[in-house]
């Protein structure tokens, strides 16, 4: 991974005001929660990032 991004977090769908930032650089890691309305913004050029989801098994089995 290469470059910086800019998380941001957001009450709800409809609100315009963000309530956290967070800047992750290259060699760090940010966790969010799930169904958190959010945007990401590449802070430079050259930015490359991953994303990965996790679920908890035992949600898997709920029927």
């Amino acid at each position: 991974m290469q470059g910086t991004i800019r998380y941001y977090g957001y009450a709800d769908e409809t609100s315009p005001e963000v309530i956290e930032t967070l800047t992750i650089e290259a060699g760090q890691f940010g966790v969010f929660p799930p169904e958190k309305w959010h945007r990401i913004e590449a802070l430079s050029e050259d930015t490359v990032f991953n994303v990965d989801f996790y679920v908890d098994p035992n949600i898997l089995l709920e029927e």
